[in-house]
């Protein structure tokens, strides 16, 4: 099954451009807070309110921000229950 990341380091790069002071400032822009930006920051899957806010607030589309990916979560879950 396939999940959304960030693409790469768009966030600091978004961050850098726009003269962002902060990532706590950067979250807010979301709509979400701090630890929640960073989880999805080091790799966690973004919640649809994350991705949307993110759009918005960037005025970017989902596919500029994100990319799509193998959820390897749910491929060990597969191999475990084949077993």
């Amino acid at each position: 099954m396939a999940v959304l990341k960030l693409r790469g380091n768009v966030l600091e790069r978004i961050k850098e451009a726009r003269s962002i002071p902060s990532y706590d400032v950067l979250a807010r822009m979301i709509g979400v807070d701090r630890a929640t930006l960073q989880r999805v920051r080091t790799g966690q899957e973004p919640s649809s309110k994350f991705v949307a806010g993110a759009a918005l607030a960037f005025g970017m589309g989902i596919g500029e921000l994100f990319e799509p990916v193998e959820d390897e979560k749910a491929e060990d879950r597969e191999l475990a229950v084949a077993s």
